[in-house]
């Protein structure tokens, strides 16, 4: 395509690592990194006065994406989110949530996952005897309900590469 050749790599003039805070006017932004999850980069936005904060793709809805993502650290990077003391989230995609329930139900999900894919490895299973193991049939459900589209995605965007990305990390291999 045309517009790929005119992009132009632009490096950042200004970085962080754990927060920065920008004010505009007497509004207070904070962009924070609370650890690694759906990538190693997550940033979250909050505006503490608002008691607003936007997740980014740590948060997304209806089903989670789940490549090339750090999972045993996103449950502890979804529990700082969680604790933030805001009433209002932003997720990468999807509603306006105004309660931590999805939050925490994708947490859960996570920790099914790490626990699962750590019990398989535990037992020596090879990386396709953990994928037939380790299905996630019980989370398809919660996160697609009847929706075959929901349950494609579901499938697609987390079950096939976390699975397997979560095995790689479990043994210990390094990060591709």
């Amino acid at each position: 395509m045309p517009e790929f050749r005119a992009i132009v790599n632009t490096p950042p003039t200004l970085t962080f690592v754990e927060q920065m805070v920008l004010r505009r006017g007497d509004r207070t932004i904070e962009i924070r990194w609370l650890g690694r999850g759906n990538t190693r980069g997550d940033t979250v936005v909050v505006l503490p006065k608002e008691r607003i904060a936007a997740s980014g793709d740590l948060v997304v809805y209806p089903v989670p994406f789940g490549i090339l993502s750090y999972y045993d650290e996103w449950r502890e990077t979804l529990s700082k989110l969680d604790a933030l003391p805001v009433d209002a989230l932003f997720p990468g995609h999807g509603p306006l949530m105004r309660d931590r329930a999805y939050l925490r139900q994708v947490q859960a999900l996570i920790g099914a996952l790490v626990d699962r894919v750590k019990a398989a490895v535990a037992t020596g299973a090879t990386l396709e005897a953990t994928k037939a193991q380790v299905t996630l049939e019980d989370w398809k459900k919660t996160f697609a309900g009847d929706d075959p589209v929901k349950q494609r995605a579901f499938d697609a965007f987390f079950v096939q590469p976390a699975v397997e990305r979560t095995w790689r990390q479990v043994k210990g291999e390094p990060d591709s």
